[in-house]
């Protein structure tokens, strides 16, 4: 069992921000904490996946450590909600988890694929253009990062790739 932190704005729920994260902040919200039963992806022991979709609020890393077997077994592509200010260092590391294990990193700019080593924290991930819990109108805020096997890659998107 795992202490879900659920913060609270005005007294309501904002669930979707909710972490089992220590490091998370949560914005220095008030929060609520249930128990929750956490288990690992490989604990399912699923088969020919070929699509995850991940989104924590800063707990990303764990989650892929515990999909390690998933991973090798099923090379699925991922999109993955990574924001610093959820965890520094998040996108960092996510990279480096892909990049040893052959995938590379996109995301979605203009609507445009561009590789994730165009990626600018400053640029595309900048808090200010992000209130609590949803982007600033006009502004770019940048969270979704895809993930996709080396060997896939032209087979998937070589048409659009910028």
């Amino acid at each position: 069992m795992v202490d879900l932190r659920i913060p609270l704005l005005d007294g309501k729920e904002l669930v979707g921000l909710s972490s089992i994260e220590t490091s998370n902040t949560l914005s220095d919200l008030s929060t609520k904490i249930i128990k929750a039963e956490c288990k690992t992806l490989d604990s399912f022991n699923l088969e020919n996946v070929g699509f995850i979709k991940i989104d924590v609020e800063g707990h990303e890393l764990a989650v892929l450590q515990g999909a390690e077997k998933t991973i090798a077994s099923s090379q699925p592509n991922f999109l993955i909600e990574v924001e610093e200010r959820h965890r520094e260092g998040a996108i960092e590391s996510i990279k480096q988890f892909f990049y040893v294990r052959d995938y590379k990193g996109f995301f979605m700019c203009d609507n445009k694929l561009l590789p994730l080593e165009r990626f600018n924290i400053v640029e595309h991930q900048n808090p200010k253009n992000v209130e609590i819990y949803k982007k600033v109108p006009g502004a770019i805020y940048i969270n979704d990062l895809i993930f996709i096997p080396t060997d896939k890659i032209a087979k998937i998107f070589s048409k659009y790739l910028s």
